[in-house]
């Protein structure tokens, strides 16, 4: 190597000055310089990448961004300082999500622009857009969670697009087969429609009737007997007891056997009272169709219906109410009715004070239920109901059920009665009204 100043020798170069015209793009171009030196000088050094990808070098090196710092250090090196920070948080919801060097915003309507003059990147999100979502999901005015889907269930539901007027249709259909019912009502009354219809009852089954599009419920004694009774269809006895004293030639209705009958005075709807004499095991009754003979067929619907209360509530009266086989001979023999025993019978009894009893008898075994129902002097409703296709016979005070009997149900032809017994001193029985209701 020449020292400083000399011309080089070999290629013949005599000139060791570079001009500004001789560097182009950073690179000498003079054609003296010896090749060898022109590859050294030139030689690229490191090699700058975007992300793996190689960048062609150039004679300046600019470093941007914020926070972005670059320091000449000494000793041939430039220091650059690239901040890394917490960057921003990306959120689901106020759930932070795993930062990744792409953000990609999809969704139908979204967009997504650049905004340069602001250092801004701009997405928006439409909300009420055709397909993107909807302002307020409510169930029947009570607004629900808004959720990025909505599902529509249902038989016979639809739900289909409608591009043209930037509308989702959704088809409900009501009447059509298993979806619903227009009305629901009660003997004619509309009730509150509700999701589910369900029903209950002694033999009632609901069936669904695909073929004809129907549910079909069946109500057994439908053909029968109903309360209120259908006086087209149905035997029917019904009698207020408001009658004047002396009841000769009403005997084919109903025949009182006591020691006094009165209609009491100023009585709304009339009542008859029957009482027993002062002697021990004197009975006081009422039946209909007189001795020895019946009134229904309890193997056939049948509604008894007794609107009654006891003279008296206490230890020494027993009361008897409901429908006995008579043939004849009626219900006595010692306080309390101890002649009642293996009789064909469905009553409701009370011996003395406590609770009233449901007994039922077919002859051969007796059925009995505390009804939990005390005895007292006031006016209660007491029915008896008997349906044969279950078959039970149900019985109920003031509306509610206290007993129902599957077996040992009576098939004989029976008479309504209702009676008093006294252990000692005069009893006493008030009836206001009954209700016979049998299918012929």
């Amino acid at each position: 190597m020449p020292g400083r100043g000399q011309p080089w020798k070999e290629g013949g170069h005599v000139d060791d000055t570079i001009l500004g015209e001789d560097i182009k793009d950073g690179t000498i171009t003079e054609v003296d310089l010896d090749s060898a030196l022109q590859s050294k000088v030139n030689s690229g050094g490191h090699t700058i990448q975007d992300e793996g990808t190689p960048i062609t070098n150039q004679s300046n090196l600019n470093f941007i961004g914020t926070g972005v710092t670059a320091v000449f250090g000494g000793e041939d090196t430039t220091t650059v300082t690239i901040p890394g920070g917490t960057g921003h948080i990306i959120e689901d919801e106020g759930t932070p999500l795993i930062d990744r060097p792409d953000l990609n915003f999809v969704g139908a309507g979204v967009t997504v622009t650049d905004d340069g003059e602001g250092a801004k990147t701009i997405v928006t999100i439409p909300s009420g857009a055709d397909g993107v979502g909807y302002d307020t999901v409510q169930d029947e005015g009570s607004p629900l969670t808004q959720r990025g889907t909505v599902d529509f269930k249902g038989t016979g539901v639809t739900v289909t697009d409608d591009g043209e007027t930037s509308k989702t249709i959704v088809t409900i259909p009501s009447g059509a087969d298993g979806v619903g019912y227009d009305e629901i009502e009660n003997t004619g009354t509309p009730l509150t429609k509700r999701p589910t219809i369900n029903f209950t009852g002694a033999g009632v089954t609901a069936i669904d009737d695909g073929e004809n599009s129907k549910t079909i419920v069946d109500i057994p004694g439908g053909a029968g007997a109903s309360y209120p009774p259908d006086l087209n269809n149905d035997f029917v006895f019904y009698d207020e007891f408001f009658y004047p004293a002396g009841l000769t030639g009403l005997q084919v209705h109903y025949e009182p056997t006591a020691n006094s009958v009165a209609v009491p005075t100023d009585t709304v709807g009339g009542q008859v009272d029957i009482e027993t004499s002062g002697v021990a095991n004197n009975v006081a009754k009422i039946n209909t169709c007189g001795a020895g003979l019946a009134s229904f067929d309890p193997t056939k619907a049948l509604s008894i219906v007794w609107r009654i209360n006891k003279g008296f509530s206490d230890a020494d009266s027993a009361y008897i109410i409901g429908a006995f086989r008579n043939l004849g001979s009626f219900p006595g023999g010692t306080f309390p009715f101890s002649s009642l025993g293996s009789s064909v019978f469905a009553v409701f009894r009370s011996d003395g004070t406590g609770n009233w009893f449901a007994q039922l008898n077919d002859g051969g075994g007796l059925q009995t239920t505390d009804t939990g129902v005390t005895t007292d002097t006031a006016q209660h409703v007491f029915e008896i109901i008997g349906d044969p296709l279950v078959p039970n016979i149900i019985f109920k005070i003031d509306g509610a059920t206290v007993a129902t009997y599957t077996t040992n149900l009576p098939t004989s032809n029976m008479a309504v009665y209702a009676g008093v017994m006294t252990n000692t001193g005069i009893k006493r029985l008030d009836i206001d009204s009954l209700i016979i209701s049998n299918e012929r």
